[in-house]
């Protein structure tokens, strides 16, 4: 089951719930930012839940499994919902489609609707989490700024899971806010490309380099 696209597919109650949630997007790939309710009981902030088929499809790899690497499996969820530490989906559309600020790592910041901003130092793949300031959460944010922040103090993201079934996207409609607002093919390879030729992560036989949701967290 590894190294296999044989996962579990996500049961009906989970498309419901996930429907709720807008995903963020890099080309085709949705990334779906949640906070679960496992089976045990226990809560897990900040996972991100993509379809198995599309991550593989775009990075030729198989991501590895196991709480203590960081991934959380279908069959232990109970519930998902919507991360409370997520940026709202268009403003992490704008940091996925800048790319790296750096060899392995983005730098941002966030203005909320007071006029305070906040910058942010994570690693290369998990721009979606971020540690709100004390009395500020998502429904806050008015804008951001990809690369900027440099000379600002700043703040590490979210430490964060991932979850991989077999598939997300054939099973649910597209949030109605996020219909026609995918970037296409050409401008998202040229993308992911230009990331690729700066990552630190070992080289797999795409050319592509392994990316970010394999190291948990941000930068610190």
């Amino acid at each position: 089951m590894k190294n296999s696209l044989d996962r579990p597919k996500l049961p009906p109650s989970f498309r419901e719930q996930l429907v709720e949630i807008e995903p963020s997007r890099e080309g085709a790939v949705k990334y779906f930012p949640c906070d679960v309710v496992l089976k045990t009981g226990e809560r897990v902030d900040c996972v991100y839940l993509i379809s198995l088929t599309d991550y593989v499809k775009l990075w030729r790899f198989y991501p590895d499994r196991g709480r203590d690497k960081g991934f959380v499996d279908v069959e232990d969820i109970a519930s998902v919902a919507d991360s409370r530490s997520r940026l709202p989906a268009k403003f992490a559309n704008i940091l996925h489609a800048c790319g790296e600020s750096g060899m392995g790592y983005c730098i941002f910041t966030v203005e909320f609707r007071s006029g305070f901003k906040q910058a942010y130092l994570v690693g290369d793949f998990a721009v979606d989490f971020v540690r709100y300031p004390d009395g500020l959460g998502k429904e806050d944010v008015v804008n951001v700024s990809p690369h900027s922040g440099r000379d600002m103090a700043h703040i590490s993201g979210h430490a964060y899971s991932a979850c991989f079934p077999s598939e997300t996207h054939r099973c649910l409609p597209v949030p109605r806010a996020n219909r026609g607002e995918t970037r296409s093919g050409n401008t998202a390879a040229a993308s992911r490309n230009s990331r690729a030729s700066q990552a630190t992560f070992p080289q797999r036989a795409s050319g592509r380099s392994e990316p970010g949701i394999l190291r948990r967290g941000g930068a610190e």
